[in-house]
């Protein structure tokens, strides 16, 4: 009885380490993928001026400038 109880707590310690490892490696594949994203989403940008022209379409203005907003041009809808 005592050999069963070593051999079945092994087993189950193995199940649980293989459950584990493929968590893991699912988390390793996505973290993969999102890295890929981000990497191909830095190469569009294009640099600093890519960076600057993102940001102002996102409305960020750098410190000292006044921002402007026109509002009821023809075609506009909201």
């Amino acid at each position: 009885m005592v050999l069963f109880g070593f051999y079945a707590s092994a087993g189950i310690r193995m199940w649980t380490a293989h459950a584990d490892s493929v968590q893991r490696r699912q988390a390793v594949v996505k973290l993969q993928n999102e890295r890929t994203v981000l990497l191909r989403e830095r190469k569009a940008l294009g640099g600093q001026l890519g960076v600057a022209t993102q940001a102002r379409r996102l409305g960020m203005v750098l410190p000292g400038e006044v921002p402007f907003v026109i509002t009821g041009l023809p075609g506009e809808t909201h």
